[in-house]
């Protein structure tokens, strides 16, 4: 069947029919064709992924980076994300405008791109350092016993070989340690200076520390209770044992500590004290105080009458009940008694 070109259709169409005529209709069609090709535009330029920005745009293993965008789809699926090429893997997060993902070992710097459903992305590019480094530490001051948690990339899966030093003194072995991050607790005999990490005999740049040997308090818990209540101290340099080492409260000692290291110790409370700062004194040297109120039960000493029915009016008295009854109780082989006609802190 021979070929026939619109051209020649047009020619053909035109000898036949008015050329005012022919010339509509080519208009219209022209129209049409324009209003398909701007839905097809639009509609591919609503599907097609695209990322705004990424943060941070530099980083190792383990750095965790977050890209911002549109069109990525509501959940990973079978795409990807890759950066020179190279897939970083499944998302830790992914939704329509953002996603997250950790970054493995052995990638190199380039563009990242995100691929939807085989569309990929603008690419946004991307410093990969295969360097060990350091980004911050938390505390950046402590003693024996505090725990230092850092952050940075290149740090390896686990310790290894690797070591963590201030000042080019070892602190030992990490609690915990991954690509991203590593916490360590310090030992005694440090002094002040830079930490650093040496992944591989490939050290990471210094982070200022100050190492203290004075006895620190840092928290409590609880900050409040009475006889019984066990206290949890933690801080740095309580010494390995309690020895001759004392926990007080307003000034009153709490006698033997239950347990007793470098960075926590921990006290049942005795009857007997009173609200004030709580303190570890270590060889003579006192930590700061932290504020810890002291609760004393309430006492009874005598009821009058001792027995009694329906309608008897019995008086308590003893200590610590209270200025008023509010939801306090009395009771009587566990059943309430109701409401007290008076109550004052000795007497109801």
């Amino acid at each position: 069947m021979p070929i026939i070109s619109m051209r020649d259709a047009r020619i053909g169409f035109s000898k036949n029919v008015p050329n005012r005529l022919v010339q509509r209709i080519w208009n219209q069609v022209a129209r049409i064709g324009f209003f398909i090709l701007l839905c097809a535009t639009y509609v591919h330029a609503q599907s097609t992924p695209t990322i705004g920005e990424i943060s941070p745009t530099s980083g190792g293993a383990g750095t965790y980076v977050e890209v911002w965008g549109s069109n990525f789809g509501a959940s990973q699926g079978s795409s990807t994300v890759t950066i020179n090429g190279t897939s970083v893997g499944t998302a830790n997060n992914w939704a329509d405008g953002v996603l997250g993902v950790v970054l493995p070992a052995g990638l190199s710097s380039g563009n990242l791109v995100v691929n939807v459903g085989g569309v990929a992305s603008n690419g946004i590019p991307f410093t990969y350092t295969a360097t060990p480094s350091i980004a911050q530490i938390s505390p950046t001051t402590g003693g024996a016993g505090t725990c230092v948690e850092g952050w940075g990339v290149k740090l390896g899966a686990s310790q290894g070989s690797s070591t963590v030093t201030i000042n080019g003194i070892s602190v030992g072995t990490a609690f915990n340690w991954a690509q991203g991050m590593l916490g360590v607790v310090l030992l005694a005999g440090l002094s002040s200076g830079n930490l650093v990490v040496n992944v591989g005999g490939v050290a990471t740049n210094g982070i200022p520390f100050t190492y203290t040997t004075t006895p620190t308090i840092g928290d409590i818990a609880p900050t409040s209770g009475g006889a019984g209540t066990y206290v949890q101290v933690r801080g740095y340099n309580f010494g390995a044992s309690q020895g001759s080492s004392t926990v007080t409260i307003n000034g009153t000692s709490l006698g033997t500590a239950n347990n007793w290291a470098q960075g926590i110790l921990g006290v049942v409370l005795p009857a007997g004290l009173s609200s004030g700062n709580l303190v570890v004194n270590v060889g003579g040297v006192a930590t700061n105080g932290i504020p810890f109120t002291y609760s004393t039960p309430p006492t009874i000493s005598d009821i009058e009458p001792t027995s009694g029915g329906a309608g008897s009016y019995v008086q308590v008295r003893g200590s610590n009940f209270g200025t008023s009854q509010g939801n306090s109780t009395v009771t009587i082989n566990g059943t309430s008694v109701g409401t007290a006609n008076n109550w004052a802190n000795g007497i109801l």
